[in-house]
């Protein structure tokens, strides 16, 4: 019916489950207006679309000679006792708004006339003669995709979805996240980092840290140029409030101390420097910070799923969120963890810097920084429905793949968009 009536499709990804649990999965749904034949009603559906919605209705022919139908009544489907294919199928939440007050029951062993907005129908249960059921027809329900499918996906903005198929340490994470984080007056979240119970385990790290350190100051003497792009990348680190140098009066040595160095991509047409943070490093007892973070739940959608709904839209839209992860600050009480040493001149003293916000290298980076994105579209989707169905489906990461089937659609989305991340600090 949908193809018949050359409707435009919107692309959608849910299951609709009949009798017994079987399952199909809808892919598309559409807008469409029914008008009654007999009356001006008019009322305005979206309809998911499936192959088959049910088997023939009736199932069998059904001798309606003797029944005491008026003839001038005006019947929703004149040939209601022959079976035929159904086309539309209207939910409870239209049902009732379709029934007006004549009812009338045809007779003991007969159905009830109905009146309707689109005319009378017949329903109800028959003991016909020489006739027997032979196929029963269940009407259908809808719900959203298990959990263990299409977790990422969060289809429901207004709260996150059951946790019930996540590892127990999974389950954890989400449930530290859920109860610490918070926001501050720009907007930004502040989340704590997800340890396991081993955190108190951690021995010094602040030796191999100065020895790693020798290490990288003696490649900057061989190669000035990437000595240069260090020091640019930390003085931006500084101006940015990304860390903060530690004082004298502090104690130095009661947190961990990540080693870095850089990864060079001379061919890359933005990045051309990036340095690592390396989490893990092993302290003195023999642990890293990664062996007490706990990693996460992925709660994005696949990069497979994503570029296949990419490539429906007519008009596309690419970009990526510029320091999506040193866009959420990492509470204070858990940045003496982050720790790093630096000095541009091998003659100065060290410096203990320390990193305010999620760090690149750390188990929990990922989890942490996505998990905010994905707050931010539960705490602000109310005010911006089109950006927050991109966040949460069209998102891998810091980067987006989406569309939109006109221009000016895609236009507004990007508009929708740039707001709704900087609310959260984030610049797309």
């Amino acid at each position: 019916m949908a193809s018949l009536l050359r409707v435009k499709r919107k692309s959608i990804d849910m299951k609709v489950m009949g009798v017994d649990g079987t399952e199909t999965r809808v892919t598309s749904s559409v807008n469409v207006q029914v008008h009654s034949r007999s009356n001006q009603s008019l009322i305005n559906m979206e309809c998911l679309v499936m192959k088959k919605i049910t088997g023939t209705v009736p199932s069998n022919y059904i001798n309606i000679s003797n029944w005491p139908i008026p003839t001038d009544l005006d019947l929703a489907d004149p040939e209601f006792n022959r079976p035929h294919g159904v086309d539309l199928l209207i939910g409870i939440g239209h049902f009732f708004g379709l029934l007006k007050t004549g009812k009338v029951k045809l007779a003991n062993e007969l159905p009830y006339l109905q009146e309707t907005v689109y005319g009378w129908v017949v329903g109800g249960l028959i003991n016909p003669t020489g006739w027997q059921y032979t196929i029963g027809h269940c009407n259908v329900a809808v719900q959203q995709a298990e959990l263990s499918e299409l977790i990422e996906r969060f289809w429901e903005s207004e709260e996150l979805p059951s946790f019930s198929k996540l590892s127990s340490e999974e389950a954890e994470c989400e449930e530290i996240f859920q109860r610490t984080h918070s926001r501050d007056s720009t907007g930004k979240y502040i989340v704590r980092l997800p340890f396991r119970a081993n955190v108190d385990h951690l021995g010094d790290s602040k030796q191999h840290a100065i020895q790693r350190f020798s290490y990288l100051e003696k490649k900057f003497q061989r190669q000035p140029d990437l000595k240069a792009a260090y020091c640019a990348f930390i003085d931006e680190y500084v101006k940015l409030g990304h860390c903060r140098v530690i004082g004298t009066s502090e104690k130095e040595d009661d947190g961990f101390y990540l080693p870095h160095h850089a990864i060079l991509k001379p061919t890359s047409s933005t990045t051309k420097l990036r340095t690592v943070f390396d989490a893990s490093a092993k302290s003195t007892s023999g642990l890293s910070l990664n062996d007490t973070l706990m990693v996460g739940a992925t709660i994005q959608p696949a990069l497979f799923d994503i570029i296949l709904r990419f490539r429906i839209h007519l008009f596309v839209l690419t970009g990526d969120i510029s320091k999506m992860y040193r866009m959420v600050n990492v509470h204070p009480e858990h940045t003496r963890f982050q720790r790093i040493l630096w000095r541009t001149d091998p003659k100065d003293s060290l410096q203990t810097l320390e990193l305010t916000t999620v760090t690149y290298g750390t188990a929990a980076a990922p989890f942490l920084a996505t998990r905010s994105l994905i707050q931010l579209v539960l705490d602000e989707s109310h005010a911006h429905p089109l950006a927050a169905g991109i966040v949460k489906n069209d998102f891998y990461i810091d980067d987006v793949l989406t569309g939109a089937e006109t221009l000016e659609e895609l236009v507004a989305v990007r508009k929708d968009l740039d707001v709704l991340l900087s609310k959260g600090g984030h610049t797309a």
